[in-house]
């Protein structure tokens, strides 16, 4: 795993957790932080094996914008750890029968061998919400987009049980994701954000602190490079 001293954190999760919320203020916070924005897994259609082919392509995107921004020496954070995220998703569409699991595991041995292709962010945070607490605020939003609500209850309640369990208990639904995962547990770079708890400002401080203390964004930004 290529672990980038530019690249100072991503975030994993599911969707209305509140990443973006935190990558964007993050971006505000500090001059040379720049928030990547990249819709890494809208599809607009139901996910299948070629789904997943075009994910793949996509992050390999998001890592070729990750590099141009640390050449023009910005500080990328990304709302997604691409690489992972797809890969979790491709695990939970195994686990409720929508991709046969012989077409999962071929495609996270692809996956796998983009390791050492792609960069990684010295700080991952695991953006967790509880299943009630993410589908009410799922409903909000798409009621005030004037939207009508097509998300699966099933496929998000699996997906947020998933990541509970890989984030908070440990267990793992693949190898490559334990890979991932356990590189920053074991060296104390992931933090957990819990955003049933966390309003957006309390999870943005609880990120700040954790980044500063850990001093991942030591290669430019600091407390003199702040914003007011």
């Amino acid at each position: 795993m290529n672990v980038a001293e530019g690249y100072p954190i991503s975030m994993s999760g599911i969707q209305g957790s509140g990443k973006a919320t935190i990558r964007d203020g993050l971006a505000r916070r500090y001059d040379r932080c720049e928030g990547v924005d990249f819709h890494l897994l809208e599809l607009g259609r139901m996910v299948d094996l070629a789904g997943l082919s075009t994910f793949r392509d996509r992050y390999r995107e998001q890592d070729r914008l990750i590099r141009q921004a640390i050449n023009g020496a910005r500080l990328p954070v990304t709302s997604r750890l691409g690489i992972l995220d797809v890969a979790v998703l491709a695990c939970v569409m195994a686990a409720l029968g929508r991709i046969p699991k012989d077409g999962v595991d071929s495609f996270l041995d692809r996956v796998a061998r983009d390791l050492p292709a792609v960069l990684f962010p010295r700080t991952l945070a695991a953006v967790v919400c509880e299943p009630a607490t993410l589908l009410r605020r799922l409903a909000e939003r798409d009621e005030a987009r004037g939207r009508k609500p097509p998300r699966g209850v099933k496929a998000l309640s699996e997906m947020a049980t998933r990541l509970e369990e890989i984030y908070v208990l440990g267990h793992y639904p693949h190898p490559l994701v334990a890979q991932i995962v356990e590189f920053y547990r074991g060296s104390g770079s992931l933090l957990i954000v819990d955003t049933s708890k966390l309003d957006a400002s309390e999870a943005l401080a609880l990120i700040v602190r954790f980044l500063e203390e850990s001093k991942a964004l030591t290669t430019g930004v600091g407390p003199a490079g702040r914003k007011g």
